[in-house]
């Protein structure tokens, strides 16, 4: 797996002497070495190493003591574990494989080069799931000498049961497409790549002027990263705008377009699929066109931070600012 490795850094390497991009370079190692691909992240931190100078492309020794315990057998099962349940934290994977947490977050971070890059769970920048609520009053009856008492409790939200996920894509004039995934469908490379095809088909009848100029931005989602999503969109000619992979609030949809949907449903019950389903869509429609103009003004300014950053993470004041 080392030499493995060892191989993608020379490759890297030697894209950027030739003067190609990140984005170009990972979509090429793709190609390349398929599943055992180094990450999107990784390939971005090579390259910015080699723009400040670095010339080496050998691993600089990890410091400390190394464990005897985390050898490459357990290296091994770390990596195809992580890959086929990408949900797993830490304490599990040591807990499935007979490890402990100390071990697998060294395999993790030294051996395999992952890191933890958000705290949340963030399914992807075009699909989230839309749950309501609904607010109710505890009460509770007390015995007191023979008498009974009643006295008025704190409020508690009671969850709807009935959830439905949502996929959505817009530019400065609106909505393009959106569907609702049906439930027990798990979205992943298969149904994404229906998705975009549909996509592709509702651009070329609603946005006739662009349909050979449009560009497509999602975020990393693993569905979203797939080789045969990679291979499907350079078959349709359809370009990606890359997602920064370190700093949050970068997605259009995370921080404009899902919150404001929330905002205007939030304390409302639903009690049926249906009801959900017809109230998110009468909030999109009623999304005015200046408001999604204002949104592309928003992610070019939060951008702009990114790039200001060099790439590092950012948040709280350095992405606010009223327009």
């Amino acid at each position: 797996m080392r030499d493995n490795s060892f191989e993608q850094r020379c490759a890297i390497r030697f894209c950027f002497k030739l003067g190609h991009s990140a984005t170009e370079t990972f979509q090429k190692l793709q190609q390349a070495f398929g599943d055992s691909v180094l990450s999107r992240a990784q390939i971005f931190r090579w390259f910015k190493a080699f723009s400040e100078g670095r010339e080496t492309i050998e691993d600089e020794p990890p410091s400390g003591r190394p464990s005897t315990a985390k050898i490459d057998e357990n290296v091994i099962k770390v990596r195809d574990l992580v890959r086929f349940d990408r949900r797993l934290t830490v304490r599990m994977t040591g807990e499935q494989l007979g490890l402990t947490h100390t071990t697998v977050y060294q395999i993790l971070t030294n051996d395999l080069e992952m890191r933890k890059i958000c705290a949340k769970m963030n399914v992807s920048l075009l699909v989230t799931s839309l749950g309501f609520s609904s607010t109710t009053r505890k009460q509770s009856v007390r015995v007191k000498n023979g008498t009974h008492q009643l006295h008025q409790g704190k409020n508690r939200i009671s969850k709807s049961k009935i959830k439905s996920m949502l996929i959505c894509f817009f530019d400065s004039h609106g909505i393009v497409h959106k569907e609702f995934v049906p439930q027990g469908q798990t979205v992943n490379q298969h149904f994404y790549k229906e998705v975009l095809e549909k996509l592709r088909k509702r651009v070329i009848r609603v946005r006739p002027n662009i349909k050979n100029t449009w560009v497509l931005h999602h975020d990393n989602a693993p569905c979203h990263t797939a080789i045969s999503i990679s291979q499907f969109l350079a078959t349709k000619n359809i370009p990606v705008a890359p997602q920064p992979p370190y700093s949050p609030n970068l997605s259009p949809c995370d921080f404009f377009l899902f919150p404001r949907i929330k905002i205007h449903l939030k304390g409302r019950h639903f009690g049926t699929l249906e009801n959900i389903q017809s109230s998110v869509t009468d909030e999109l429609k009623a999304i005015p066109v200046t408001e999604f103009q204002n949104c592309y003004k928003q992610w070019k300014h939060r951008l702009q931070c990114c790039v200001d950053s060099q790439g590092n993470y950012f948040e709280g004041d350095n992405v606010k600012k009223s327009f």
